[in-house]
């Protein structure tokens, strides 16, 4: 087993257990307050890219993406609201992926604030809402499995097939064949999810 492949293993290992107590044994506001505060977490993490000159303008960053997530929760509360934050959060997923893969060196402190903002406000929501649908926390579950299939997949037949370099300037052990062979088997498994559920 190379070293990658068992710091993977190992760290959805240690990972694992803990996040099925929470999903599935303890009530679900606990999903949110240990959603909100990785989420706190990554934001403080992300504000650190930006080179920010204070301690303070990182702190004001992170409650701008907690506002921001607030902010879209209330807006997702209807149908409406839901279709507009999935359609720019889609947008901005294909918006990323083409700026890493076409202009990664064209970053500059506030477009680098704006992606770490449409990162971690629409992935906690998910996260949240995802866990008070019925059926409670399985859709978590399930939502998270398929992107850990995806991602090892990915690693599988990037290591096997891969050649084509993704960004190579950005992540150069990434390739084409890897997110290929990774999107085949999360939508050959979220098929057999659909059909299970």
């Amino acid at each position: 087993m190379s070293e990658v492949l068992r710091k993977r293993v190992l760290t959805a290992l240690a990972l694992g257990l803990p996040l099925i107590v929470i999903v599935f044994l303890l009530p679900p506001w606990v999903t949110a307050a240990a959603v909100v505060a990785v989420m706190i977490g990554a934001a403080w993490e992300w504000s650190s890219f930006l080179r920010l000159p204070s301690r303070a303008l990182r702190a004001l960053y992170v409650v701008a993406v907690v506002a921001l997530a607030f902010g879209a929760w209330r807006l997702a509360e209807n149908p409406a609201g839901l279709d507009l934050v999935l359609g720019v959060t889609l947008i901005w997923w294909v918006t990323a992926l083409l700026w890493v893969v076409f202009a990664p060196h064209h970053v500059s402190r506030w477009s680098a604030a704006l992606a770490g903002a449409l990162a971690l406000a629409p992935a906690a929501l998910a996260f949240v809402r995802l866990r008070f649908a019925p059926p409670h926390g399985e859709w978590l579950i399930f939502a998270l499995f398929l992107v850990f299939a995806a991602d090892i997949a990915a690693y599988f037949f990037g290591r096997r097939f891969g050649r084509v370099r993704l960004a190579p300037e950005v992540s150069p052990g990434k390739t084409w064949e890897g997110v290929l062979g990774g999107a085949a088997v999360s939508a050959l498994l979220a098929i057999a999810g659909s059909n299970w559920f």
